[in-house]
């Protein structure tokens, strides 16, 4: 945590003021990213328009692309020995998106076969958010040689369909 505070310029004392320890610390830079990542690039994307497909190809796209820009920190981050607070907030907070993605799916064809019922919205959001942070992991600690396009064509893949078919099945 000195070597933290040292790299951000500032001091013990104020690293702590902010933060009890390394696994808050992480558990924040987490939450962060997942909200910034959901947010579309200024120059636009497919993330808020386009079909199904598209705004989960950009989303991954954006979630890729930071992970492989930063996966020296990500792959060590990792590794620490952390509570399950850590990992449930990081969740919750893709879970965040994959509702969003639900949310739009579900405007567009509220009875497409297959897709959640609202009760069971957070459950199956839940549940998409923890196989792709589950799926990432195993990508930085295998040191898969894998590009991240073709990653996320991989991770597009593993959606459920009803989440990201093109034509709507009633």
């Amino acid at each position: 945590m000195a070597a933290i505070a040292r790299d951000a310029g500032v001091s013990r004392g104020a690293f702590y003021s902010q933060f009890s320890n390394l696994e808050e610390l992480l558990g924040v830079v987490l939450s962060d990213t997942a909200a910034r990542l959901a947010e579309p690039s200024p120059e636009g994307d497919a993330a808020s328009a386009g079909t199904a497909r598209e705004r989960a190809r950009a989303a991954l796209t954006r979630l890729v692309g930071h992970v492989a820009a930063r996966s020296a920190f990500y792959t060590a981050a990792s590794t620490w020995k952390t509570s399950s607070v850590v990992h449930e907030a990081t969740r919750d907070a893709y879970a965040a998106q994959i509702r969003t993605l639900i949310e739009a799916v579900r405007e567009t064809a509220p009875h497409r076969l297959g897709s959640p019922t609202e009760e069971q919205f957070d459950f199956a959001a839940t549940f998409v958010a923890g196989g792709l942070i589950a799926a990432l992991t195993a990508w930085l600690r295998t040191n898969r040689a894998t590009p991240s396009a073709t990653l996320v064509e991989e991770l597009l893949a593993l959606l459920p369909e009803w989440l990201v078919a093109d034509e709507v099945t009633e």
